[in-house]
């Protein structure tokens, strides 16, 4: 797994304090946790790997591998022990300034269709899919050296396959910030430090099969080696979501995020998760 550094002074303060405070109680619990989300996102595409930032966010999502709700109980009460204010949904909490933290617990808790179901009703329902997948296949970011900070971070993979299923199953509003963030990261994969090296040196066919366009063909090396990290029941979620429309699709929901290329860049990036697929983009 990639380990990164990025300069603390980069990381908005507030974020830092947070995340001190994230790992502190997760190494206490001793509960396995990764950073996921548009936080994720910026930590890695942008601080880390130097992409363009797409949209600022202060949200922080933590997701944790937690034995069951009592132990995901804990670390919630541990956070408000630390300032932060509960809210109305009961994974969300407010840090002193508004800024949100949503904890999504999986592992134990989930069912087999990884779905979590909040108690005491189970009425609430959430999808983990691909979570496992994300944690086992971290990127660790140190942001702070006095005192030491590491985190596990989502990587591009992980990210990706995050975002397609959150897609897959979130209303419009929320669909369109998926798919656009799948749009960036397809596109941006190609500017990964090393990453050109990379494509030249072991990916000529795939380089070549996009008339060396470099951007289409790390968008396609994303989705293949996101297929990589992902377990074969995430696999079955995914091709579940494979039909003509899939890329018409998800260009519509991403307003064209990036401009008169996106459809060929999320066609680049379906086709290295699935294959070569049928689809309605237009040569």
């Amino acid at each position: 797994m990639p380990r990164l550094k990025i300069e603390s002074k980069n990381i908005d303060p507030i974020q830092l304090d947070t995340y001190g405070a994230i790992k502190r109680i997760a190494v206490d619990q001793d509960v396995p946790f990764i950073i996921v989300g548009a936080s994720a996102r910026d930590l890695v595409m942008h601080h880390a790997y130097g992409a363009p930032i797409q949209r600022a966010t202060m949200d922080i999502d933590l997701a944790v591998q937690v034995p069951d709700w009592a132990d995901f109980e804990r670390i919630r009460d541990n956070l408000i022990r630390e300032g932060y204010t509960k809210t109305d949904l009961p994974h969300r909490l407010h840090g002193t300034y508004g800024a949100p933290i949503d904890i999504l617990p999986f592992g134990a808790v989930e069912s087999d269709d990884s779905t979590i179901k909040w108690p005491p009703s189970g009425d609430v329902q959430m999808s983990v899919v691909g979570f496992q997948d994300a944690l086992d296949n971290a990127d660790w970011l140190t942001i702070a050296t006095e005192p030491a900070l590491e985190l596990p971070v989502a990587s591009p993979q992980g990210l990706a396959l995050l975002k397609l299923v959150a897609w897959s199953e979130r209303d419009a509003q929320t669909r369109r910030k998926d798919a656009a963030d799948i749009a960036y990261l397809a596109s941006n994969y190609e500017n990964i430090p090393g990453q050109m090296g990379r494509i030249f040196d072991q990916h000529e066919s795939i380089l070549e099969a996009h008339g060396w366009d470099t951007r289409l063909a790390g968008a396609q090396l994303l989705g293949k080696e996101t297929t990589q990290i992902a377990c074969e029941s995430t696999m079955i979620v995914l091709r579940r979501l494979l039909n003509p429309d899939l890329v018409a699709n998800l260009t519509r929901d991403s307003g064209n995020a990036c401009g008169d290329a996106t459809e060929e860049i999320l066609s680049a990036f379906i086709g290295g998760l699935f294959g070569p697929v049928v689809t309605n983009v237009q040569n």
